[in-house]
């Protein structure tokens, strides 16, 4: 109703949205709820159409050529609601410059780089004094924290609606965890901590040994119960190595990375919906909001100091799905 107060050309709707399997998330959810609305991506070589109800957009394509797309697009368009999904992104450079163009924080150019939070805090209070009120931006995300000391308060004013993960397990609308610790004897004592976590280079020489995916391989096998299954590692070779042993025990296992071409993610994530692959062994793809609720088990290869992180990687195991009734954790807990 409140949009309906606006001339049609400014009541448009923007999402943004960090990884190509998001945006089609999100185009694909919004449309099939809203069977009226023209919703539309704009990322890479897809171009919204400027007759959009709702544009998922790229962070990167919004920020590239110094916001020529964005730019591009307010042309044609007002948007008066943004969402802005895993928000816990949005203190980083290229989300403030895109909102600051889109009105929601201090106009600034070029976009400033200051990492003061206290600064930030303080700029966004006073752009409150002058700030339009004829929109609205909103963060969502399952994980409102940063390793950083910059806090999401630069961005948004208030935490608005707050859903614990207990909680949603215990409402039913997220399904109960059955975890599994598999120890290892790999010793993580000579790996360095950088910015609050194990360090990757070091982190994937130690734990990337075939031992230690052979006895990856057997907890699935004894724990695993054939589910669908998400796998988490440390870089692209441990992915591919844990996918070989996977497979020479006759599992339909297949290795996933930024490194696999777009076409064969989309047919490798299809395959996996249908049934036809059992498990995917990915390197930090399918952490944040991906949506394969099918998936039944989680296999944690990689060692985190991070709780989000290993909350974010273990939620991808929890949605809702037919005769689904909880999700296996496997986790490799090492010396």
């Amino acid at each position: 109703q409140w949009l309906e107060t606006f001339p049609s050309k400014e009541r448009r709707m923007m999402v943004v949205a960090h990884r190509e399997e998001l945006i089609d998330q999100a185009c694909h959810r919004i449309a099939s709820m809203n069977k009226g609305l023209v919703v539309c991506p704009e990322q890479g070589d897809r171009i919204a159409s400027r007759y959009a109800d709702v544009v998922v957009a790229s962070i990167q394509t919004l920020a590239a050529r110094n916001y020529a797309r964005l730019e591009r697009l307010m042309a044609w368009m007002t948007f008066r609601i943004v969402v802005c999904d895993e928000a816990h992104h949005a203190s980083a450079n290229t989300y403030r410059g895109a909102f600051a163009r889109l009105g929601f924080l201090p106009p600034v150019e070029p976009p400033t780089r200051d990492t003061d939070p206290e600064a930030l805090a303080a700029a966004l209070t006073a752009w409150k004094l002058v700030a339009p009120t004829d929109r609205l931006l909103v963060g969502v995300t399952a994980t409102p924290n940063r390793s950083d000391a910059i806090g999401l308060s630069c961005v948004f004013e208030d935490i608005v609606f707050s859903y614990a993960l207990r909680d949603a397990i215990t409402d039913g609308w997220l399904v109960p965890i059955v975890p599994y610790t598999l120890e290892t004897d790999t010793d993580l004592d000579g790996v360095k901590i950088t910015h609050g976590d194990f360090n990757q280079k070091q982190l994937a020489e130690t734990v990337n040994s075939p031992a230690r995916n052979k006895m990856a391989v057997k907890g699935w096998l004894d724990y695993g119960d054939r589910q669908a299954t998400l796998a988490f590692t440390v870089d692209v070779a441990h992915a591919h190595d844990a996918a070989a042993e996977f497979v020479k025990s006759g599992v339909k296992a297949q290795a996933l990375s930024g490194e696999t071409p777009k076409e064969d993610r989309r047919v490798m994530l299809r395959q996996y919906t249908e049934g036809q692959i059992e498990m995917i062994l990915n390197c930090m793809v399918l952490t944040e909001g991906t949506d394969l609720p099918r998936t039944g088990c989680i296999l944690h290869m990689k060692p985190t100091k991070s709780a989000t992180l290993f909350e974010q990687m273990t939620g991808r195991g929890l949605r809702l799905y037919p005769d689904k009734t909880r999700c296996l954790v496997l986790d490799l807990a090492d010396v």
